[in-house]
C-alpha cells in the first residue's frame, strides 16, 4: 500500500498486535473448550451477528483490547459520537 495510507495509522507505543491476538485466541479457547458443536455454532453465530450489526466486538468477548478509535477519514467508519466539535 502507498506510504500516505500508512501515515494515517502511526505506531502506538507499547502496542503488541501479536500479543493481543494470542490473548484473544486464549480467551476464546477457554470460553469454548467444553462446548458442544451446537454450542460452538451458537457462540460464533451470536458474536458474528453482533459484530456485523454494530461493527464492534461484544465487550465480554473483546477483553477491552481496543488499540485506537476508527478513523472517520478512511473507509466507512464514522466519527466517535462522544466527541463534540
Amino acid at each position: 500500500m502507498h506510504e500516505t495510507f500508512w501515515k494515517q495509522f502511526p505506531p502506538i507505543p507499547g502496542f503488541d498486535a501479536v500479543e493481543m491476538k494470542r490473548k484473544a485466541q486464549q480467551r476464546i479457547y477457554e470460553t469454548t473448550k467444553d462446548m458442544t458443536d451446537a454450542e460452538l455454532i451458537e457462540y460464533f453465530g451470536r458474536t458474528s451477528r453482533i459484530f456485523h450489526e454494530t461493527g464492534k466486538i461484544p465487550p465480554a468477548e473483546s477483553g477491552h483490547l481496543v488499540a485506537r478509535e476508527a478513523s472517520h477519514k478512511y473507509g466507512s467508519a464514522k466519527p466517535d459520537a462522544r466527541k463534540k466539535a
